[in-house]
């Protein structure tokens, strides 16, 4: 099994690291010590893809596998920590360890170990702090720069209840990811990841700054600049939500119509969309069935039949996954409030 194969990799690394640390005569010592790291590099890069799959978010939901998902978070973070607290670990091994770091933080989050993807987050982005400051010219550290603080910011935003600066910490990286994604546009203009990330950061830090305040004019101005991002580099469907979120105290003519051009973009991909892209287009069928009750009554009903269709398929699709029933109950639980509202049936 997968879990079975991380215990024996993690095994690997340790050896691997062992003989990579021994003393012995300075020429065999070189010729064993490149054939560790050789090793070392292969074991990373085998335990990088199972961490991966381990990452499936079906698996975090399964609560019988909740503390074996806790063991490896914890047994992974001590070996890794063995390596990369040890003086002269090269630069790419390094590297590896801060994007394994930063793949058990977001295995971390989705098992719902808080204390444990804060810690994590922490030494991703340590690592990748470090590798820049030793090599700014490699793009491959700087890339990995900004993905581990945007990804500390995500983890902050919707954790920051969590922690007593939660919220600070989630404005500071989420503002530092947006500032390294500029910085990698100017350096490769022809790449569009680059916009597309920094797109994603104006949106979190967006919703983040009108959760704080929705008056600050900075909600809008974040969302805008992310909007017209989005828009040159994937036209995503969830970008035009988060404006319309933006816009709806001052100009709902405009918020609604950002509204339907989300909806329609995900109603357009998906046939190939994930079960994230899913679950994201069902809440945002419930969100607009909110937002329209009033105004547009007769669309907002058929948002909220299509919500209830979208959960439920999520739901004979992924049968053990908690969040999509919590999902589904919600969804027709307000919806029957609704009709009750609306008098129908």
């Amino acid at each position: 099994s997968v879990l079975m194969a991380v215990s024996v990799i993690a095994g690997l690394l340790g050896t691997s690291w062992q003989a990579m640390v021994a003393t012995q005569a300075e020429q065999r010592a070189l010729l064993h010590q490149a054939q560790s790291e050789r090793n070392l590099d292969t074991a990373l890069l085998a335990m990088e893809k199972l961490l991966a799959h381990l990452g499936n978010p079906g698996l975090a939901e399964i609560p019988e596998l909740q503390e074996t998902f806790e063991k490896v978070i914890d047994d992974a973070i001590v070996l890794y920590d063995r390596f990369t607290s040890a003086h002269g670990t090269p630069p790419q091994l390094q590297y590896r360890a801060a994007r394994v770091f930063e793949l058990l933080a977001r295995l971390a989050h989705d098992s719902l170990e808080s204390s444990k993807a804060a810690e994590t987050h922490a030494k991703a982005i340590a690592l990748a702090d470090r590798l820049v400051e030793q090599d700014p010219s490699r793009i491959e550290y700087r890339e990995l720069q900004a993905s581990v603080y945007l990804s500390s910011g995500s983890f902050y935003r919707q954790r920051q209840y969590l922690f007593s600066d939660g919220t600070e910490r989630a404005l500071r990286d989420l503002q530092h990811a947006i500032s390294l994604y500029q910085s990698l546009s100017l350096s490769q203009p022809g790449n569009k990841e680059y916009p597309a990330q920094e797109a994603d950061a104006l949106l979190q830090l967006s919703g983040l700054r009108k959760a704080i305040d929705p008056k600050d004019p900075r909600v809008i101005e974040l969302a805008q600049r992310g909007y017209d991002l989005s828009e040159r580099a994937v036209a995503s469907p969830h970008a035009p939500r988060v404006l319309a979120n933006a816009l709806l105290a001052t100009d709902k003519t405009r918020a609604d119509e950002l509204y339907r051009q989300s909806l329609t973009r995900y109603r357009s991909q998906s046939d190939k969309a994930t079960r994230k892209d899913r679950e994201n287009f069902a809440w945002a069928c419930y969100q607009v069935a909110n937002k329209f009750e009033h105004r547009h009554p007769e669309e907002a009903e058929e948002l909220w039949r299509e919500a209830v269709d979208l959960y439920s398929q999520l739901c004979r699709d992924f049968p053990s996954a908690a969040k999509c029933a919590r999902g589904l109950m919600m969804v027709v639980e307000d919806f029957g409030l609704y009709l009750t509202r609306h008098h129908r049936e």
